[in-house]
């Protein structure tokens, strides 16, 4: 719907909250919204506080959401392939954990899930989430679920695949690429790194352990 385009393009505002309100999204208060295009996507669920800023993209997404205080940057691109929609629950979803935060110039394929976890951050720029990919061996596309864990943190450059997961407390070193992982695999917190990533240590620092008069 043109107007609904429109109105996302807006500068931020409580006009342009209250209207986007009126067009089923949910809007908590002190939210953020600078001009974003918005195409062909379902609901918006943003909650207090929440930011995103300019000039990203949202394409055909079925759900975004954001809970409290999480932020988005610039130039970031999440979309989704429509034809996913209906093999499995969710798909095509995009969720933030509270007072997370994405920063600019990276791209989400949210064709499944993508979930970044509470007091998590996507650091640097260009780094890539895919979904959905080729099975060679049954000749079919495929489509799962990305997850970084609560307080987890992806450096620049990475790429995480089809059902890849960072657990929590971790760190994903820069220019690394994170697979699927064998179900009888451990998942160890601390630093993952290489191509593909593989746990290399545990870590400590504050940053793991901040509370939330240090994040705002």
């Amino acid at each position: 719907m043109a107007l609904h385009a429109i109105v996302w393009l807006c500068p931020s505002g409580r006009w342009k909250n209250a209207l986007l309100r009126r067009f089923g999204h949910a809007i908590g208060s002190g939210v953020t919204l600078a001009p974003t295009l918005v195409v062909g996507c379902g609901r918006f669920v943003l909650d207090d506080g929440v930011q995103i800023a300019s000039f990203n993209v949202f394409r055909d997404m079925v759900a975004v959401v954001a809970h409290d205080n999480a932020r988005i940057g610039s130039w970031n691109w999440f979309s989704a392939h429509p034809r996913y929609r209906n093999d499995s629950p969710g798909n095509g979803t995009f969720e933030i954990g509270r007072d997370s935060f994405v920063t600019s110039r990276h791209y989400f394929d949210c064709s499944g899930v993508v979930t970044i976890g509470e007091l998590s951050a996507i650091g640097g720029q260009r780094s890539t989430f895919q979904t959905h990919e080729l099975d060679l061996v049954a000749n079919c596309e495929t489509v799962g679920r990305i997850e970084v864990g609560d307080r987890g943190f992806v450096a620049t450059g990475c790429i995480l695949l089809r059902d890849s997961r960072l657990p929590s407390r971790s760190m994903l070193a820069a220019g690394s690429t994170l697979t699927r992982l064998d179900d009888t695999s451990d998942t160890p917190q601390g630093l993952w790194a290489g191509t593909p990533a593989r746990f290399v240590k545990p870590m400590q620092g504050r940053w793991f352990d901040r509370n939330l008069d240090q994040v705002r």
